[in-house]
C-alpha cells in the first residue's frame, strides 16, 4: 500500500477536494469533493489522480449534449424537451433549479446520458405538449413520464394539492366545480383549517342571507 497522499485543497476538473470521506473495504480512500456546479460527491483518491473522474457527472452530461448539438438534434422540440430536463436537475443555476434537482428530482440513468433512448421510450413531443412527471415527487423515467398539455401539467404541479373522496381522486379545481363548492373556500378548509378531505368536500356551505326588515 502505498503512503498516505493528503489531497485536500487540490482541484481536479472542476473537483476541489473538501476533506478525507471514507475508507472502503479495499483499503481505497475516497474524499468529499465539491463539483463547480454545486453538488457534493464522493470520490476515490486514484480516481481523481488518473484524471477518470473531473465532476459530479455533469460534464459528462454536458458532453453527452455537445454531441447531440454536432448532429443538429437540438433545434428539434424534443431535443429541447430533453436538454431542459437535464438542465433543471443538474444545472444550479437553472432559474427552476430548486423545484427540481435542488429538491432531490434527478433523470433516470437511461436517459441522463442518451437522448436515444429518451427518444425511443417517449416518442417525438406531439405539437403543443410538454414534458410531465406523472409523480412530481418522483424522479424522470419512462414509468413516471409523459407529454401532456400545459393545462394538465399545471393541475399536476407540486402546487397543486389532489384530495382522494369516495373513491376518487381529483385536484382542488375539478372538485370545486363539482361540488358547486368555491376553490377558495376548500383551500381555506385544507390549507388554514386542516380539515380532512373527506370533512371538508362533505360539509356544506352555509349561506348566510340578510334579515329583511
Amino acid at each position: 500500500m502505498g503512503a498516505f497522499i493528503n489531497e485536500t485543497g487540490n482541484i481536479y476538473g472542476r473537483l476541489t477536494v473538501i476533506s478525507k470521506d471514507v475508507a472502503a473495504s479495499s483499503g481505497c480512500i475516497k474524499w468529499k469533493c465539491s463539483c463547480s456546479c454545486g453538488n457534493i460527491v464522493s470520490v476515490r483518491g486514484d480516481s481523481l489522480r488518473s484524471g477518470n473522474t473531473l465532476s459530479c457527472k455533469c460534464l459528462n452530461n454536458e458532453r453527452a449534449l455537445d454531441l447531440f448539438t454536432k448532429h443538429g438534434m437540438n433545434k428539434t422540440p424534443t431535443y429541447i424537451s430533453f436538454y431542459n430536463m437535464l438542465h433543471r436537475c443538474y444545472r444550479s443555476s437553472h432559474k427552476n433549479f430548486n423545484n427540481y434537482g435542488g429538491r432531490g428530482i434527478k433523470v433516470c440513468d437511461r436517459w441522463k446520458d442518451s437522448f436515444d433512448n429518451f427518444f425511443s421510450d417517449m416518442g417525438e413531443k406531439p405539437t403543443g405538449m410538454t414534458l410531465d412527471r406523472i409523480d412530481n415527487d418522483k424522479n424522470y423515467d419512462p414509468n413516471n413520464c409523459r407529454w401532456a398539455t400545459q393545462k394538465v401539467q399545471n393541475r399536476n404541479t407540486s402546487r397543486n394539492t389532489n384530495l382522494v373522496f369516495n373513491g376518487e381522486t381529483k385536484c382542488i379545481t375539478d372538485w370545486a366545480k363539482l361540488l358547486g363548492i368555491s376553490e377558495y373556500t376548500l383551500r381555506a378548509r385544507i390549507n388554514r383549517l386542516k380539515w380532512s378531505a373527506t370533512k371538508a368536500l362533505s360539509t356544506p356551505v352555509q349561506i348566510q342571507l340578510k334579515q329583511i326588515k
